[in-house]
């Protein structure tokens, strides 16, 4: 009774505040003593209790008329008991009390009582939602898993949802009460603030912020961003449930549990779909801010109501033109910031709605493309009095306070963290932007916090007040920033595929941003989170029908893609379209019934419904047949006329021509009369002239060109008769004419309906009629502006209605499966993020849009924030082209990019370009797999960076900067262009020497150690191109091929880019072996052009980094049979000899390079074998297939014509021999004593003549090379003697072989009489020292080879050709071939027979008949002195074959020396000889000619008493035992050449007749007689015969 209204206020406040301490002070506990009743029981009591006691409280509120101090005492009434935890109050009594606050709120006057009421609302939503249980027991959960049934749930019969019910009774009742009475207050409360939010306002735009229609609005939209942000462990839950029954006894029904979300989410997005198209600012906002939450942590919930918002609101508010929307574009904008900033979303959208087959709206394509469209328009400067002016100036730079607030802007842009400039780890922890985690930690600070609740943008850090603010540029900079947003989240999202490394951070760092504003992860049951997270894997059950799969997606993707291709066909060329469809299986055959089909089930999918109502009018046949069965498929039973003709004109626009709606009109009527066969048409002629005059009815009636319309007695009268010659019914016919004067049948999605709000033209076109009334063009704007934004909520809410009917009609008929209560949730077909596979299709989708707009801001802006997010969009598409390897988009945004740097133009150069070369160097850095990515645009980047290291040195004053080039090419073409003069002030303006760039572009060169194998070789390539390019872009070349000195060089050559080349071959020295050999083969052509070139600094820094680089690669080991190190050594010797390859050579090519043959400074060549020398001293250990290299170096210094570079080249091939030799060959290979020999065969041989000192010194090494190996291999525990190894393979074969085929090259063409004399001195003591350890095969071959060729020129000496004149020959006989001579025979007394093979006993005599039948004296007397020597040696070792060939060769000798031509001269015959001829060249060849002349005939007759003197030598001395060696048969051969010798020279003697003719021929001189040959032969042939005579008597 105190509470009654009616009494005084004071009374009031007193018994509102005892109401208030009873319940605070827990007074009714005690009220009743029930401690043996049933819990239910006391429960019930305090229920009650709790149910009056509320009642009576909000009895007192009256209205606006209730005092303040009323007001105050009824809320804290209030809260003390929905706080209270005895009195529970529950559902009705819940609401009441929420619904009495939020009128107090409304509803008073005093700011203070608003605070509190507000604030005592907050507490109650949060204490309603907190009592909801989050987490299930074993229990429960078993409990509720067994089986599932179908009910409605009462207190949310209009949204009710089928639901999961539970038959088991585990666990506690009370419990389950309290749980299930707690998920029914939330649903309450949840259902009443989205009804409450959704209450229409007239004008809302116009509204005073202090008005009750705005106050009670945004108070709703507050409590319910509240509860979303607070509480969504509870209300993005699948496991929290409203049961219908308690099902506390057998016979009781099963418990039906829906879950919440199920049952909300139709409220939530009616409201969002409300208040989303607000013109009010802070309405409109409070919306976005619940959008938001929504999309963080309910998407998969409401998936196909997101698509409805997105579809319907959002991308049109974005799509419209009108000024009026500027503030509502804003609004959007920065929300879509927020939300591209969450990189599972951005991908998310795209597999959800773009690759979804029964998605309306590619949101992810669409989206971008309207932010590519709003950030690349182009904008005015901004006014004057804008806070942007002097950002979006061109001439803030003349002004201080301009150019103050430019460079902190540009300061604060530099500071601002991306995702290029922030270690990868971070990002993946993070899962997004700087600017979104800090947008939610505000959100959650200012929702935890009740104070700040009016806070109308709580995530956003620009507070606006109204509208008028907003203009054109603000919008393209937040689109910029949205764009930029969801570019940033492709490329974190796409940071997976950066390794495990980035997939473990990215699993234990889940993104803050995608969590609840408290923090706390949303619950989709065990293990289940709302918004997953980057790097987690999607839950298994709720979803387990969907997959991401690539390529099936790709799939749907291409298909929608086809199906949009051909709808957009179709409504342009019906026809074309239908065959489109067709081809791309859509419309399955050319039966019209299969057309019909296609076209009924696809009206909902955007077919342009005027076209198919014209193609399905045309009067063809097969139009015609495919519209009958158009119509056949819809169902018009028991439907009123009026509602059956609405139905059939949804499916299409009916055509404006009368035959056409007369074909129309008649299916109609047939189809409806089958349908309906009842319906009181006598025949389809009625329903067919019914169903025209109702069409002519809606056209009259709502027509605005109808001036007169018609009555309703006139409709009637039209149709009299009409029905077989009857009437129809009065009633029937006024039902017709009633409903469609009160609803225009009409189509719901016109495609003539005009577009509301796209422009101001209409506004302003309207005339002045409207100015004549006082509204204004600003409320024309206004009034469009809100008659679209009905618009849009009334489509999109009657969208979410249907949806949620067709919910409800899928999930009626059975709930016996999870699936089917996953359907209820709507998550069968949603797609969680899970793979960075999907960004390429993504990318690939908006790049060409987003190009286009990112370069026209970043061309004509000036406002560092602008040129802040372009950059960070160029970096993004840079990187996901490079990332997912695609080289069209690669060369499009990285060319761009590079052209904004204006690094060819420095007169007109700023500061964004030097941003612009920030950017990208720094995305060129960031990642290992963007830069393995770049490939050929690594040129672009490095051509950057060493322009920008040119513009320092500049900026310094520094002339090693060198004269400007222009144009991409520049450097490459290296000629000069004339540019303007840009002062060092101007220049040290734009910050190129700032130490982010500096810092930059170190970490661009370490960071290559991390790039992949291809990524490495394309950026060492790059950098090459580069480094060549400052070396020669001051310096004029030789022409291409010729051997000409360079011209000298203009300025020193910069060497930037060769220091860095040093560097990442340091950096990079530890990867492997296949890696290094494709670096080198670009590095090492490089290094021989820098080497060889004119300017000598460069050659000479070349040169010391390439031995710096050869020590630190000398140091990694190297297995036999590899070459590498050869390779890399391999530029010295190419250095030296000047055989440079081309520039432009691509060493991806494998074919032979072009080579240019230049001339080499003696400095240059100096340096290079001083290089090359302290390698060999330093790391000769190391040394395995180096060795090739550095004796090539050697070699080539032998053929240069300074004598100093010869000289140190034999002093590096001696040092190599003397002191490296164990190190140089491998032990029973010697792979590199071969190189050693032709190094030292090309001193002895090509320097004898010029530099014989060298020549000698050579011969010398080489001998001792060759015996010192020889000796290691000998010594060696794994040596063996083997005539069983191929000859080839023998280890002694392979060393001796090599030296003395050397030593015997030295002899047989080197000129030098000293150095041929050496060498063969060598070549034989090698073959005497060594031959004892020769194998059989070796002697073969050195003897065939070598030894016999020496005496070639003695079968035929005038076929030589080695001789240039006669006097040559006769010196090589007379002096090498005798010396040769004398060894041969000191080699067979020595080796024979036991090592020599058995055939060079013959060989031997042979050499020695050719020497001793030459027509040469000297020649004759060293042969026949050899011969004896030979035969006085090794008689003893001869057997009787030995023997044989010894007389054979005596028996062709003297048969050859007998001068038969002292006969044939004079004319005599000669006597006939009868000692044994033998089969040679010189019996064959013996003087039978006439014209012998007298020489000839004198070396006969001395080798012949030579030949005798050589017998009576052997057999003469008393002391050898020649004699006792010989067989009788061998004695009286020899004996028979002595005798026809004493028998010629005695006829000749006894016959003077042909003694004076030969004088009188002038043959003689003098009287010739043989009295000598004749005496020392019967001498001889006496003595043997002596010796004979005694061995035969005994003597």
């Amino acid at each position: 009774m105190a509470c009654n209204p009616q009494n005084s206020a004071a009374t009031n406040v007193v018994a509102l505040d005892c109401i208030e301490k009873l319940v605070s002070f827990h007074y009714f506990d005690n009220v009743v003593d029930l401690p043996n009743a049933a819990s239910q029981l006391r429960l019930s009591y305090f229920r009650g209790i709790a149910d009056r006691l509320v009642t009576i409280v909000s009895r007192c509120l009256m209205g606006e008329g209730t005092a303040d101090n009323v007001q105050l005492q009824i809320v804290k009434a209030l809260f003390a008991l929905i706080s209270s935890e005895t009195l529970p109050v529950r559902q009705s009594s819940m609401l009441t009390t929420i619904r009495t606050a939020y009128n107090v709120f409304v509803l008073a006057k005093n700011p203070g009582n608003q605070t509190i009421a507000q604030g005592t609302l907050t507490q109650m939503v949060h204490l309603v939602l907190s009592r909801v249980p989050v987490e299930l027991d074993e229990s429960e959960d078993d409990s509720e898993a067994e089986n599932t049934a179908s009910a409605d749930d009462e207190p949310g019969r209009e949204g009710s949802t089928p639901s999961l019910a539970g038959g088991s009774r585990h666990g506690s009742d009370a419990r389950r009460q309290a749980n299930d009475g707690a998920a029914r207050d939330a649903f309450l409360l949840l259902r009443a603030l989205c009804k409450m939010s959704m209450r229409p306002m007239a004008n809302d735009h116009a509204l005073d912020s202090r008005s009750p229609q705005l106050r009670s609005r945004s108070l709703a939209l507050n409590l319910i961003r509240l509860a979303l942000a607070e509480h969504t462990a509870v209300l993005a839950s699948s496991y929290v449930y409203l049961r219908s029954c308690d099902g506390q006894s057998d016979k009781s029904p099963p418990t039906v549990a829906v879950p919440l979300i199920a049952v909300i989410r139709q409220y939530l997005s009616l409201s969002l779909s409300r208040n989303l198209v607000s013109s009010n600012a802070m309405i409109l906002d409070l919306g976005l801010a619940v959008f938001e939450l929504t999309m963080f942590h309910m998407r998969m919930y409401l998936r196909r109501e997101m698509e409805v918002i997105f579809r319907e609101i959002l991308l049109p508010v974005l799509e419209s033109k009108s000024s009026g929307s500027l503030h509502q574009r804003g609004r959007v904008l920065q929300t879509l910031a927020r939300l591209l900033g969450q990189p599972a979303l951005v991908v998310e959208l795209y597999l959800n709605y773009d690759c979804a087959e029964d998605s309306r709206a590619n949101v992810f394509q669409r989206l971008a493309e309207i932010l590519c469209k709003l950030g690349g328009n182009y904008v005015a400067p901004p006014h004057k009095n804008s806070q942007h002016y002097w950002l979006g100036s061109a001439s803030a730079e003349s002004s201080s306070d301009g150019a103050a607030m430019v460079a902190a802007a540009w300061r604060a842009v530099q500071q601002k963290q991306t995702v290029f400039n922030t270690p990868l780890t971070q990002i993946l922890q993070s899962a997004g932007l700087l600017s979104a985690i800090e947008a939610t930690s505000a959100a959650a600070a200012n929702a935890s916090n009740p104070a700040r609740l009016q806070a109308l943008t709580p995530t956003t850090p620009d507070k606006l007040n109204g509208a008028a603010v907003v203009d054109e540029y603000m919008v393209r900079q937040w689109a910029l920033d949205a764009l930029v947003a969801m570019l940033q989240s492709m490329v974190v999202w796409s940071d997976r595929l950066a390794g495990p490394g980035a997939s473990a951070a990215s699993a234990s760092g889940t993104g803050a941003s995608d969590e609840g504003a408290d923090g706390r992860e949303s619950s989709l049951g065990p293990g289940r989170s709302g918004s997953l997270q980057l790097g987690q894997e999607p839950s298994a059950g709720l979803h387990e029908g969907a997959t991401d799969d690539p390529e099936e997606l790709s799939s749907i993707k291409h298909r929608k893609e086809q199906f949009e291709a051909a709808r957009k066909l179709f409504a342009w060329k019906p026809k074309k379209g239908v065959e489109a469809w067709k081809s791309g299986g859509f419309i399955k055959s050319n039966d019209p019934r299969d057309v019909a089909k296609f076209f009924f089930t696809s009206t909902s999918q955007g077919v342009d419904k005027m076209q198919l109502g014209e193609y399905l009018g045309e009067g063809d046949a097969y139009n015609i047949a495919v519209m009958h069965a158009f119509v056949d498929c819809m169902n018009f039973a028991d439907m009123e006329f009026v509602a059956a003709l609405r139905l059939f004109l949804q499916a299409f626009r009916l055509p404006g021509e009368s035959q056409k709606i007369d074909r129309f009109m008649l299916k109609f009527a047939e189809r409806y009369l089958m349908g309906n066969p009842n319906a009181g048409f006598a025949n389809a002629d009625a329903a067919y002239v019914l169903a025209y005059s109702t069409i002519m009815l809606n056209t009259d009636q709502h027509s605005p060109q109808v001036k007169n319309r018609m009555t309703k007695q006139e409709f009637i009268n039209n149709n009299r008769g009409i029905n077989d010659g009857k009437n129809l019914e009065p009633e029937f016919l006024t039902r017709i004419f009633d409903h469609i004067v009160v609803d225009e049948i009409k189509l719901k999605d016109d495609p003539l309906e005009g577009k509301i709000g796209d422009g101001d033209g209409e506004a302003q076109g309207s005339g002045p009629l409207f100015d004549l009334w006082g509204n204004s063009t600003a409320n024309r704007i206004r009034e469009q502006h809100a008659h679209a934004s009905a618009a849009m909520a009334a489509k999109s809410e009657q969208s979410i209605r249907s949806m949620a009917k067709l919910r409800r009609k899928r999930g009626a008929a059975s709930l016996a499966t999870l699936d089917t209560w996953a359907m209820l949730l709507d998550m069968t077909d949603f797609l969680h993020a899970t793979r960075a596979d999907h960004i390429a299709p993504m990318f690939g989708t908006i790049w060409t849009a987003l190009l286009a707009a990112l370069s026209s801001p970043m061309q004509t802006a000036s406002d560092p924030h602008v040129i802040a997010a372009c950059l960070v969009g160029f970096q993004s598409g840079i990187a996901l082209a490079c990332r997912f390897r695609m080289p069209l988009e690669r060369a499009a945004f990285v060319t761009t990019l590079r052209n904004f740097t204006q690094l060819q133009n420095l007169a007109e150069m700023k500061r964004k370009h030097v941003e612009a070369i920030r950017a990208l160097i720094e995305v060129a850095a960031s990642r290992p797999d963007v830069g393995g990515g770049l490939a050929e645009n690594w040129l672009d980047v490095l051509q950057c960076v060493s322009q920008l290291e040119r513009l320092q040195l500049l900026t310094q004053g520094s002339e090693a900067a060198g004269p400007h080039r222009a144009g991409r090419n520049s450097t490459t073409q290296g000629t000069n262009v004339q540019v303007p003069s840009v002062s060092v002030a101007e220049l040290a303006k734009l910050g190129t020497n700032s130490q982010v760039l500096v810092v930059m572009v170190d970490r661009l060169f370490t960071s290559s150690v991390h790039l992949s194998g291809s990524g490495i070789v394309d950026f060492v390539r790059a950098l090459s191109q580069v480094a060549w390019s400052e070396i020669t872009s001051t310096f004029r070349r030789g022409r291409r091929g010729s051997l000409v000195a360079q011209a000298p060089p203009a300025a020193p050559s910069r060497l930037f880019s060769l220091t860095k080349i040093v560097e990442i071959s340091y950096y990079n020295m530890e990867r492997i072996r296949v890696e290094w050999s494709q670096i080198w083969a670009i590095l090492g052509p490089l290094f021989d052009r820098v080497g060889a070139y004119s300017d000598t600094r460069a050659a000479l820094f070349a040169l010391d980094s390439l031995r710096q680089l050869s020590m630190k690669f000398l140091e990694k080991e190297e297995l036999p049979h590899f070459a590498f190190q050869k390779e890399f050594l391999r530029p010295f010797a190419d250095i030296l000899e000047g055989f440079i390859p081309d520039a432009k050579t691509d060493s991806r090519n494998s074919g032979p390079a072009a080579t240019t043959v230049v001339v080499v400074d003696v400095l240059v060549k100096d340096m290079v074998l001083r290089c090359v020398r302290q390698l060999v001293q330093a790391a000769s250990f190391h040394i395995r297939s180096g060795w090739k290299a550095i004796l090539n170096v050697a070699q080539i210094a032998a053929r240069d014509a300074n004598d100093s570079i010869a000289e140190m080249g034999f002093f590096l091939a001696k040092e190599c021999a003397e002191l490296h030799g164990p190190h140089m060959w491998m032990l029973t290979t010697a792979h590199y004593f071969h190189e050693l020999i032709d190094c030292l065969n090309e001193y002895a041989v090509g320097a004898a003549t010029r530099r014989p000192r060298l020549a000698l010194n050579a011969i010398d090494v080489l001998h001792l090379a060759a015996v010192t190996l020889g000796k290691q291999i000998l010594d060696h525990p794994d040596f063996s003697h083997s005539d069983g190894i191929p000859l080839d393979d023998q280890p002694l074969y392979r060393v001796w072989m090599p030296a003395l085929r050397a030593l015997h090259e030295v002899v047989m063409h080197t000129e030098d009489l000293e150095v041929r004399t050496r060498a063969l001195d060598s070549f034989f003591r090698m073959i005497m020292s060594q031959g004892k350890n020769f194998s059989a095969g070796l002697w073969t071959s050195v003897l065939r080879d070598l030894v016999f060729t020496m005496f070639a020129d003695l079968r035929d000496p005038s076929a030589s050709k080695r001789f240039a004149t006669v006097d040559d020959l006769e010196l090589w006989f007379s002096t090498t071939l005798i010396k040769a001579l004398r060894h041969l025979i000191a080699l067979f007394t020595r080796y024979y027979p036991q090592q020599l093979p058995g055939g060079m006993m013959a060989e031997v005599l042979e050499l020695l008949t050719m020497c001793i039948a030459q027509p040469s004296e000297v020649l004759g007397k060293i042969g026949t002195s050899c011969l004896q020597d030979l035969v006085r040696n090794n008689y003893t070792k001869w057997d009787d074959e030995a023997w044989g060939l010894v007389c054979d060769t005596f028996v062709r000798l003297f048969n050859w020396s007998q001068p038969r031509e002292l006969f044939s001269i004079a004319g005599a015959s000669a006597p006939s000889n009868s000692l044994p001829r033998a089969n040679s060249a010189a019996s064959a060849s013996a003087g039978e000619e006439s014209s012998a002349d007298y020489l000839h005939i004198t070396l006969k007759c001395i080798l012949q008493l030579l030949l005798i003197q050589t017998l009576g030598e052997l057999f003469g001395k008393r002391d050898g035992d020649l004699y006792e060696h010989m067989s009788a048969h061998h004695l009286f051969i020899l004996l028979d050449c002595l005798d026809q010798s004493r028998a010629f020279a005695h006829r000749f003697n006894r016959d003077r007749k042909v003694r004076r003719r030969l004088v009188e021929m002038g043959v003689m001189p003098t009287m010739p007689s043989l009295l000598k040959q004749e005496t020392s032969s019967v001498l001889t042939e006496l003595h043997i015969l002596q010796r004979m005579n005694a061995d035969a008597i005994g003597v």
